[in-house]
């Protein structure tokens, strides 16, 4: 499971990578064609499909924001993705952590989440 999921984070890792490079691409692409680009706002979605980079998923979301702070209730990852990401709906992201807490990705305890930790090797 331990290797499944670092192999996940990597994969997670390049594909972002790759959307950012993409993105400097095109807009250095369009600019050496006559400076017609124009500098949008942060979060403004283009027209081209090479420039709409993936988002990251909401497990992702999830995971990165419980890396950080080790554990949060539901409402405090609830105002993180609002805060975040507003196009997270809030029926979407309650039913990934019951999925995530029914996979052992996350753990649930008195209301608070958190990463699971990997099965250890050795017994007792």
């Amino acid at each position: 499971m331990a290797a499944a999921r670092a192999e996940f984070d990597s994969a997670d890792a390049r594909a972002e990578v790759s959307g950012r490079v993409v993105a400097g691409a095109e807009s250095l692409v369009l600019q050496a064609a006559g400076g017609q680009a124009k500098q949008q706002p942060e979060g403004t979605r283009t027209t081209t499909a090479a420039s709409q980079v993936r988002r990251p998923t909401i497990a992702r979301e999830v995971l990165d924001f419980l890396r950080l702070r080790g554990s949060a209730t539901q409402a405090e990852i609830i105002q993180h993705a609002e805060e975040t990401r507003p196009d997270i709906m809030r029926s979407s992201l309650r039913r990934q952590l019951g999925r995530m807490v029914s996979e052992n990705i996350l753990t649930l305890t008195d209301g608070v989440y958190a990463k699971a930790s990997a099965p250890s090797d050795g017994g007792s």
